[in-house]
C-alpha cells in the first residue's frame, strides 16, 4: 500500500521519458523499458527547462521550473520498485523534499507541507483536465485539436510529464462514469448532454502489465549485474585482442614498408653501380683499343730488337762454350717455407724452469713462458687432463707463439690440434659436433703390440704362375718367392698369392726394406735401403739402414692414433671391391655426424685396451684461438666436455677485453661467460718495448736470410712502437727487395723509408679515414 499518496491517481512513470514527451513529443513506451531505464535514471540530473515567459507567482509563488522539479521528485521517488513500496508518509515526503532541494538551480525555500499542498493542486487540476480531454476524444469530432480549448489549462507542463504514467492509466481505465442529471433549461448542459453515456466517458483501454514485485525485481537486478559483469569481461578481452591484432598489423605493415624501401634503395644503388661499371668498362675498352694500336707498333719494334738480341746471344754462348767446360750446379737442398712462427722452437727455459732472455725463438715474456713451462710439466705427468688454460693479452704479444712453444716442448708424439673459434660453423653438422671432433683429435692412443714379423731387405721377388683352375689359356699366381736379407743373414720365403696383392699395393721392389706380419699377412714398406743411396743424384725416397738381427723376429709395433681416427674409420668403413663400393668412395658424399653411440662403443674398446695394458692414453692439447668468436651454446658444451673422463688439455687465446658474449647481451671479460672463466687458469702477456722489438726483428731477419744494419733495426723498432710489431715485421721482405733493386745486398734505412711510404699501417689508415670520411661510402 502506497502511504502518503493521495487517493486519486498515482504516477510511477520515468522522469526521462516524461521530460522527452514534454520537450519533443514521444509515443507510449512499454512498462518493461520504463523499469529498465528507471534503474539508470536515479544517477541522472533532473530536467532543466528554461522558461520562455516571465516568472508567474499565481497566488502561491510556484513557477513552472518549480512545478517541473516537484513532478520530477515525485516520479523519481516512486520509480524504484524495491524502495517505493510500503513507505511511511513522513519518510515519503521527506525524500521528495530532499530530492527537490538537491537538484534545484534557483532560489527556493519551500517546506514539506508547501510541497504537499502544491502537489494536491497539481494532481486535482491534471485529473480534471484528463477527464475533459477523454470526453472530447470520445466524441471523435473532426477538425478538432488540442489547441481548440476555451479556457487555458495552467498545468499543461505537469500534464505532459504525467500523462503516460502506467499506474495512472490503469486507474483511469478502471473508473466508472458518474451519472449526473442536467436540466434541460440550462444552456451549458445542452452542450454536454451526451457526456453521461458510458461510452462517452470511457478511455481507450491500454493493456499495461502490472510492475514486478520486490523479490522479482531484486532477482532481476542480480541476474542483470552478473550478466553485465560477464559480458563486460568478454568485451574487455575482445577489445584487448583487437587492439593487439591492430598493433601487430601496424607493425607488419611498417616492416613491409621498411623492407620495400630498403629493397628500393638497394635496387637504386645496384643500378648506379651497374651504370658506373658500364662506364668503366667502356673506358677500359677505349683505352685497350688505344693501347692495342700502340702495342702493335711497339711489338714490331720489340721483335726487331729481339731478333738482333738472339743473334748476339748465340755469338756470346758460343764464346762461353769455348772458354770453359765446367758447369756449375745449384744445391738440391730443400728450403723450408718461412711462416709467421717458423722461428719458434720451444719455450726457451732452463732446466730449473727459468726463462732465458733470448732462446728458442722467444724474446721477453718471461713470466708467461715460465707459467707455460709448468703447464708442460703437468701435461707430461698427466696431471693436466680435463683442465683449461687462457692466454690473454693485447694483439701482437705472442699468445699463439706460446701455444706453439708448448706444442714444440711436448714433442711430436703428443697430439696438438690448433683451431680458430670461427671454424665452429657448418651447414651439415652441429657446432657441438665440430668441437667434439677437435676434442677427439687432441686425444691420442698409443697401441703397443708384440708381433712375429719377417723383416729385411728384398733381394728376390718372383711370383710363380700356374694353370688357371677354370681352364682355358689364362694363368694365375700360385705362390710368391721372396728373399729377405738382414745383417745376420738371409732367408727365402714362399708366400700365399694374396700377399702378392699387398706387395703390389705397397709398390715393393728389390732393394726395399719391408716387414711382413706372420699372423695377418700385412705388408709394410719401411723405405729404401741406404746401400742404394748413391744410385741416383735426385730421388724422392726415404733411405733406411739394413735391419739388424734375424729375418724372423718378434717385434714391438707401436702405433699412435687419435680417437677421431678410430671414429672416422668405424663411421665410414671401407666396403668391398664391387662397383657400388668403388663409386661410393669416388663420389664425395655429404658429411654426416658421428653418433654418440658409436663413440661410446669406441670408448669401451679403448678402456678395455687400457685395462689390458695393450694401449696407453695420451692426452694432447687443443688450442682454440680467438675464443671470443664462440657463442653461448659452444661455451655451455665446453663446460660439460671439460668434465668428461676423456678430455684433452684445452688452451684458449683471446685479445679482447670486456665485450658481449656472442649470441647474448651479457658483457663479460674476454667475451667468455663467467662460469667457464672460473674454470680457467689465465696467463697474461705483456706488450713489447722497443728493445724487445729490435731483438725480434733481428731474429726474423736471420730466419728469412736478410742482412740488415743496426740503424735500420732501430728505425724498424720505432715503426713497431708507433704502429705494431706485425707491421714492422711485414716491412722486412719488401725492404730487402727494394735494396736489391737499388743495387745493395743489405737493407738500409733509406729502403725502409721508401717502403714505409708505400704501405700504411692500421692506425694511419684509421686516421686517414677519419679525416676524409666524406669521400668514402659509409
Amino acid at each position: 500500500m502506497d502511504s502518503g499518496i493521495p487517493r486519486g491517481t498515482s504516477f510511477t512513470n520515468r522522469i526521462e521519458d516524461s521530460y522527452n514527451d514534454y520537450m519533443f513529443g514521444s509515443s507510449h513506451i512499454s512498462d518493461e523499458d520504463s523499469v529498465l531505464q528507471a534503474q539508470t535514471f536515479s544517477q541522472m540530473s533532473p530536467p532543466q527547462v528554461e522558461s520562455t515567459t516571465k516568472k508567474s507567482l499565481r497566488g502561491i509563488n510556484f513557477s513552472i521550473k518549480e512545478d517541473i522539479l516537484l513532478v520530477s521528485a515525485f516520479l523519481n521517488v516512486n520509480q524504484d520498485v524495491v524502495k517505493s513500496n510500503n513507505q511511511k508518509r513522513q519518510t515519503y515526503w521527506t525524500r521528495i523534499w530532499v530530492y527537490y532541494h538537491k537538484w534545484k538551480t534557483f532560489t527556493s525555500e519551500h517546506t514539506t507541507g508547501s510541497l504537499m499542498n502544491r502537489w494536491s493542486v497539481i494532481q486535482l487540476s491534471t485529473n480534471k483536465f484528463c477527464g475533459f480531454l477523454s470526453q472530447i476524444e470520445s466524441k471523435n469530432e473532426s477538425c478538432k485539436t488540442e489547441g481548440d480549448k476555451g479556457t487555458k489549462f495552467h498545468y499543461e507542463h505537469c500534464w505532459n510529464l504525467l500523462k503516460h504514467s502506467p499506474k495512472w492509466l490503469v486507474t483511469v481505465n478502471n473508473q466508472e462514469p458518474k451519472k449526473r442529471r442536467f436540466e434541460a433549461s440550462s444552456p451549458s448542459n445542452l452542450e454536454f448532454e451526451h457526456l453521461e453515456d458510458d461510452d462517452a466517458l470511457q478511455v481507450p483501454i491500454v493493456n499495461i502489465e502490472r510492475p514486478p514485485g520486490v523479490e522479482a525485481e531484486k532477482e532481476r537486478l542480480k541476474k542483470q549485474k552478473c550478466k553485465k559483469g560477464t559480458t563486460s569481461h568478454i568485451e574487455d578481452v575482445l577489445n584487448v585482442m583487437m587492439e593487439e591484432k591492430r598493433k601487430m598489423n601496424e607493425m607488419k605493415m611498417a616492416c613491409i614498408e621498411k623492407g620495400r624501401l630498403a629493397d628500393h634503395e638497394q635496387e637504386m644503388v645496384r643500378i648506379l653501380l651497374e651504370d658506373k661499371k658500364l662506364e668503366t668498362e667502356k673506358m677500359k675498352i677505349e683505352l685497350a683499343m688505344k693501347n692495342l694500336k700502340e702495342a702493335n707498333v711497339m711489338e714490331k719494334m720489340r721483335l726487331d730488337k729481339l731478333k738482333e738480341d738472339n743473334e748476339m746471344e748465340k755469338i756470346r754462348m758460343k764464346q762461353v762454350k769455348e772458354e770453359t767446360e765446367i758447369m756449375m750446379m745449384d744445391s738440391t737442398t730443400k728450403k723450408q717455407r718461412i711462416a709467421t712462427h717458423t722461428h719458434i722452437k720451444g719455450l726457451g727455459l732452463e732446466a730449473s724452469g727459468r726463462a732465458l732472455p733470448l732462446a728458442a725463438g722467444f724474446v721477453g715474456q718471461a713470466e708467461a713462458r715460465e707459467a707455460s713451462g709448468l703447464v708442460v710439466d703437468m701435461i707430461r705427468q698427466k696431471k693436466m687432463a680435463g683442465r683449461a688454460l687462457l692466454l690473454a693479452g693485447p694483439p701482437g704479444t705472442g699468445k699463439t707463439a706460446l701455444a706453439l712453444g708448448i706444442a714444440q716442448e711436448l714433442g711430436s708424439k703428443v697430439p696438438f690440434c690448433p683451431m680458430v673459434g670461427s671454424e665452429v660453423y657448418s651447414s651439415e653438422v652441429k657446432k657441438t659436433e665440430v668441437l667434439m671432433e677437435n676434442f677427439r683429435r687432441a686425444i691420442g692412443l698409443r697401441i703397443k703390440e708384440n708381433k712375429e714379423v719377417y723383416e729385411g731387405e728384398v733381394t728376390e721377388l718372383s711370383p710363380e704362375e700356374a694353370e688357371s683352375v677354370t681352364g682355358g689359356y689364362g694363368k694365375s699366381i700360385s705362390h710368391v718367392i721372396i728373399g729377405l736379407k738382414t745383417v745376420k743373414g738371409t732367408k727365402q720365403l714362399k708366400l700365399d698369392p694374396t700377399i702378392y696383392d699387398a706387395l703390389i699395393k705397397e709398390k715393393v721392389a728389390v732393394g726395399d726394406v719391408i716387414y711382413i706380419e706372420a699372423n695377418s699377412g700385412a705388408v709394410k714398406r719401411v723405405g729404401r735401403s741406404d746401400a742404394f743411396a748413391t744410385e741416383f743424384d735426385l730421388e724422392a725416397e726415404e733411405y733406411v739402414p739394413l735391419p739388424k738381427g734375424e729375418v724372423h723376429k718378434k717385434k714391438e709395433i707401436v702405433q699412435d692414433v687419435t680417437l677421431h681416427d678410430l671414429d672416422a674409420a668405424n663411421a665410414r668403413p671401407q666396403g668391398g671391391q664391387d662397383i657400388l663400393s668403388l663409386m661410393g668412395q669416388m663420389m664425395k658424399p655429404r658429411k654426416t655426424e658421428i653418433t654418440d653411440k658409436l663413440r661410446q662403443e669406441i670408448n669401451k674398446v679403448v678402456n678395455r685396451y687400457i685395462d689390458e695394458g695393450v694401449a696407453e692414453l695420451v692426452p694432447g692439447v687443443l688450442f682454440i684461438d680467438e675464443v671470443h668468436m664462440l657463442d653461448m651454446e659452444c661455451f655451455s658444451y665446453l663446460n660439460r666436455a671439460l668434465e668428461s673422463s676423456l678430455s684433452p688439455i684445452v688452451i684458449f687465446a683471446t685479445n679482447r677485453g670486456f665485450c658481449n658474449v656472442r649470441g647474448t647481451d651479457m658483457n663479460c671479460p674476454h667475451g667468455i661467460p663467467v662460469d667457464l672463466l672460473d674454470r680457467l687458469v689465465i696467463i697474461r702477456t705483456q706488450t713489447y718495448d722497443v728493445a724487445d722489438m729490435i731483438k725480434i726483428l733481428a731474429l726474423r731477419a736471420n730466419v728469412e736470410d736478410l742482412v740488415i744494419d743496426d740503424e735500420s733495426l732501430a728505425y724498424l723498432g720505432d715503426i713497431g712502437l708507433q704502429a705494431s710489431l706485425r707491421h714492422a715485421v711485414q716491412l722486412l721482405s719488401p725492404s730487402s727487395i727494394m735494396a736489391k733493386m737499388n743495387g745493395r745486398d743489405n737493407i738500409c734505412k733509406a729502403d725502409i723509408e721508401e717502403v714505409k711510404a708505400l704501405y700504411m699501417d692500421a692506425k694511419s689508415s684509421a686516421r686517414l679515414l677519419q679525416a676524409q670520411q666524406e669521400k668514402y661510402i659509409s
